[in-house]
């Protein structure tokens, strides 16, 4: 079956650290067995190998991604997590969807399946309701880009938008309770103290530890 993701091409050394990481590899405990959901380039594999000793797995659409990754030692496969994971209950003690759930074509159900095969599951996601992004909407009618990492509505990889707010109410539906949880600001790489106090208006994005 062709996919219908790009085929994105990373360099077989490249690294790409993310402002997520730092706290990602913080929550996940030493020793740990752990699921990279859209692990592109294996960059965060990498530091969980390298800071915490983890057995890391994970799947990634991209060829170069994928090759990437298993040079980093990340036991990495070409798969669609659209189509589902093909692993057995409870069988990774983290699970993480690192902003990337916005960009699959079924969030709620690769959600759902990342609760069932990992104890805890680390997400994180741009929120589409910072007052930047209702700001631009109310006064120029366009399409926010701040939420959008700087990409336009046409070249963008993000095909389902919703807030914090959004998901939370999701998480309610399903049973889930956030255990950890921390909010960029406008920057979107940093901390925020008044994100945290308000978080669908003043953050950014979310990095948040979810359980059942």
């Amino acid at each position: 079956m062709t996919s219908r993701h790009e085929d994105y091409v990373y360099s077989l050394d490249s690294s790409g650290i993310r402002p997520e990481y730092k706290y990602i590899v913080d929550w996940i405990e030493k020793g740990s067995k752990v699921l990279d959901l859209g692990c592109g380039n294996g960059s965060l594999g990498s530091l969980l190998i390298k800071q915490k000793n983890c057995e890391v797995h994970g799947i990634e659409t991209s060829k170069s991604g994928v090759e990437s990754a298993l040079n980093k030692g990340v036991h990495a496969t070409i798969g669609d997590i659209d189509e589902g994971l093909d692993f057995s209950d409870s069988s990774f003690d983290y699970v993480v969807i690192n902003v990337t759930l916005q960009m699959v074509y079924r969030p709620g159900f690769v959600l759902s399946e990342a609760l069932r095969v990992g104890k805890k599951v680390i997400v994180s996601f741009p929120n589409f309701a910072h007052w930047a992004a209702r700001l631009e909407l109310l006064l120029l009618g366009r399409m926010p880009r701040k939420p959008l990492y700087g990409y336009r509505w046409h070249n963008t990889k993000h095909i389902h938008l919703f807030s914090y707010k959004d998901f939370c109410g999701y998480l309610e539906e399903l049973g889930v309770k956030i255990t950890k949880k921390v909010f960029f600001g406008w920057d979107s790489e940093h901390e925020s103290s008044l994100a945290g106090i308000f978080p669908n208006i003043f953050s950014m994005e979310a990095i948040l530890m979810v359980e059942k």
